[in-house]
């Protein structure tokens, strides 16, 4: 894992990894010192700061990828390009209820302010996270395989005949 430098008021020199990005460390003379974002970071190590879809989009509009030479499934040599589509990330939305007027009364009514405290609590802001990410990604197959991955429509059962098929996956193994 790379290691970068972040500096802390008294001058000195820490040393954070990547899983420290944006958080809170303590410098040696006690202060707390800010590790900035990891992009921030990668940046002032002279360090790509592309995410790795922005990597993956980059080299097949440059022709780079597919790039196999031999089809991952069978061995053989690949006939044609598939493209699988892929979600890397997908963004999620917490609170943003709508205020029931009827429901805050009735919790007034029975239960009081306290009642009507809960309500509100559960009526919180509306909180978006992530986004929604998403890539095309071609491999090259032979045609020997091309019906066997069209019936298959769960990624994790193809994951497993490809690993099966080529002795990295044992079932055994625990």
């Amino acid at each position: 894992m790379s290691e970068y430098a972040v500096n802390c008021e008294c001058r000195a020199s820490v040393s954070v990894n990547a899983r420290q990005a944006g958080s809170s460390i303590s410098c040696e003379c006690g202060r707390s010192v800010l590790v900035p974002p990891l992009s921030a970071l990668r940046r002032s190590a002279g360090q790509s700061t592309k995410s790795t879809v922005e990597l993956i989009a980059e080299m097949i509009g440059n022709g780079e990828l597919p790039a196999e030479m031999v089809c991952p499934l069978s061995g053989k040599q690949p006939e044609e390009t598939i493209y699988f589509h892929i979600r890397c990330e997908r963004s999620w939305v917490r609170g943003g209820e709508p205020i029931d007027y009827g429901k805050l009364l009735a919790y007034y009514l029975l239960f009081g302010w306290i009642g009507a405290l809960i309500v509100a609590r559960k009526m919180e802001e509306r909180q978006e996270f992530g986004r929604d990410t998403a890539i095309m990604v071609p491999v090259r197959i032979s045609s020997a395989v091309r019906a066997e991955i069209f019936r298959t429509r769960r990624q994790k059962l193809l994951m497993l005949t490809h690993r099966s098929r080529h002795g990295f996956y044992d079932r055994n193994r625990t």
